[in-house]
């Protein structure tokens, strides 16, 4: 019995699976990606059932955001516009250009697509909600405003450059990672 834990009255109990689930791994989980993993990418955050329906997230304030703008934000940002979450760090976030990140040596030295840098730069922001719900399948309300959303092709890709940066890059001894993928 984990109740000692629940002490918000937001709390939510975690499910787990069994190790078979485990070994069936992504695909096994949320499916294959597609081919066309632009594409499809871009189906995920701008013509699917949720791509227009708010959702909140704790980083950067609370913000108030939706796919569509999360996709705009970090594809091709209106560098003129204030996008939700924004304002100078460490709370707030400023448009920056794609290129910008495809530009990165560290990009450059892992070998990272086009595909792998936009869907890491979305799990960096408000998209790692929906992200850790179809993963996850919970929190209840997190899983159900999916409305069938898995992001497969999204949560493939990022992944993807997961595997490759860990390849190039090493964590420095003094820092700790708090969020990852599963």
């Amino acid at each position: 019995n984990n109740s000692k834990f629940a002490t918000s009255r937001g709390a939510f109990e975690a499910n787990f699976g069994e190790l078979e689930k485990f070994f069936g791994g992504l695909d096994g989980h949320i499916g294959l990606p597609s081919p066309r993993v632009f594409e499809a990418m871009q189906a995920e955050h701008t013509s699917s059932p949720d791509s227009f329906d708010t959702f909140v997230t704790t980083n950067y304030g609370g913000t108030l955001t939706m796919p569509s703008t999360e996709w705009e934000f970090c594809w091709r940002p209106d560098l003129q516009r204030r996008y939700p979450g924004g304002g100078l760090p460490p709370n707030g976030r400023e448009p920056c250009p794609l290129q910008a990140f495809l530009d990165h040596p560290t990009t450059k030295k892992a070998a990272l697509s086009l595909e792998e840098v936009l869907a890491l730069r979305l799990y960096t922001g408000p998209m790692f909600v929906k992200y850790n719900a179809s993963l996850r399948g919970f929190p209840p309300g997190a899983w159900q405003a999916l409305k069938g959303n898995r992001y497969a092709s999204t949560l493939h890709a990022i992944t993807s450059g997961i595997v490759k940066l860990s390849k190039v890059w090493k964590l420095p001894e003094n820092r700790r990672v708090y969020r990852g993928l599963g």
